[in-house]
């Protein structure tokens, strides 16, 4: 404990944007118990499209604009910056999210190895990582006291890449506001009738960003397959475009099914509890993935999913229990799960009850934070 008797941490994030590690950072933020926990944040590359909703918060902010950290002359000077910073804010512990916020953590941890103590977060497999990336982390986690991953899949991916001890790596499951991502009969008919639909409809709906793993052509095969056999269909895709080419393609082969006219393009949402709320079934054909923030909202608004069986996700979601699982790639086995949700009104109404059920119980924002704060207070002690 400090003189003030508060613990104080630093959180360091590439930005405070719409990713999901921006998601997750707003929401410790945002509960964390300011009463026990004095809080400050550093933006290492810019503030990010959701930096303004930290001034309602008791924090002070660092802002270091840093576009590359292979520029030496940069990295120096950000890391000047950033040894002021500590020095005012005196914190205990500094938290780092995703690569180079954790790469200039570690150099000041070097540089400083007397200073606050160093946590590092893991928020997928890194399926982008190249063989320095793993090195890095190997070298950086020599300066780091805890690495806190996300699931226990990237938590055993860490270990085996990484070389990290047991002890060394704890899981803490992300967390989603449960009181906002519910959904009632009202907002249910004001976001179907924005996108056109009616509760005629049955709506099968995806909610990830326009990028080739994510696997929007697997939903539109399934979607062509299904759409022949039942006419009350709509297929709502939602999620911004970090690829045009991509958008293109599965524009062009929904055009080339045939199912143009049964298919919405809703475009990136600011908020993506009203799209969801338009949805009857949320489906996540990703080939990769962490810990996915759209399942965690789409459990928590309590709707049935079928979600690829890959990364996190059997973590998420209990094959058959609350949610259904296939094979990443495999559009056949999601068409065949599909239409048996499609047909079975009782065990939609099932799983969306053991969803929601779920969120409440494990995945909310209240457990994470709770986990996380006792983790700081242990690692004090």
């Amino acid at each position: 404990m400090t003189d003030t008797g508060k613990i104080r941490i630093t959180y360091l994030i590439d930005s405070i944007g719409a990713g999901g590690a921006q998601t997750h950072v707003l929401n410790v933020l945002r509960n964390i118990d300011h009463d026990r926990f004095q809080v400050s944040v550093v933006c290492v590359r810019m503030p990010g499209s959701r930096f303004e909703q930290l001034e309602s918060l008791p924090l002070e902010t660092l802002v270091l604009n840093i576009e590359s950290l292979t520029r030496p002359r940069a990295t120096w000077h950000a890391l000047r910056q950033l040894s002021a910073f500590i020095r005012a804010q005196r914190p205990q512990i500094m938290h780092a999210y995703l690569f180079n916020p954790t790469l200039l953590a570690g150099l000041y941890r070097f540089l400083h190895p007397f200073g606050p103590m160093l946590i590092t977060s893991r928020r997928d497999v890194g399926y982008w990582h190249k063989p320095v990336h793993w090195w890095v982390y190997r070298v950086l986690n020599l300066a780091t006291r805890q690495v806190v991953a996300v699931t226990e899949d990237v938590r055993r991916t860490s270990m085996c890449m990484e070389k990290i001890r047991g002890d060394k790596i704890t899981t803490i499951y992300n967390g989603v506001d449960t009181h906002f991502y519910s959904s009632t009969a009202e907002l249910r008919r004001e976001a179907r009738s924005a996108y056109g639909l009616t509760d005629e409809h049955l709506v099968i709906g995806i909610l990830a960003i326009l990028r080739p793993e994510k696997r929007h052509d697997i939903f539109i095969r399934a979607a062509a397959s299904l759409a022949s056999r039942f006419d009350h269909l709509r297929f709502l895709i939602v999620g911004g475009n970090s690829d045009d080419d991509w958008e293109t393609r599965i524009r062009e082969h929904a055009r080339n099914e045939g199912i143009e006219d049964r298919v919405i393009f809703a475009g990136k949402v600011a908020n993506s509890r009203p799209a969801l709320a338009a949805f009857d079934i949320s489906v996540l054909c990703s080939d990769t993935e962490g810990m996915s923030n759209t399942l965690l909202e789409s459990i928590a608004m309590g709707l049935p999913v079928v979600a690829t069986n890959v990364g996190g996700n059997p973590e998420v979601i209990e094959d058959g229990k609350s949610g259904i699982l296939f094979p990443a790639g495999d559009a056949d086995a999601l068409a065949t799960e599909l239409a048996r949700l499609i047909a079975d009104d009782e065990l939609r109404r099932e799983y969306s009850q053991a969803a929601r059920e779920r969120a409440l119980s494990i995945f909310s924002i209240e457990a994470m934070v709770g986990t996380m704060q006792d983790m700081y207070t242990s690692l004090l002690k």
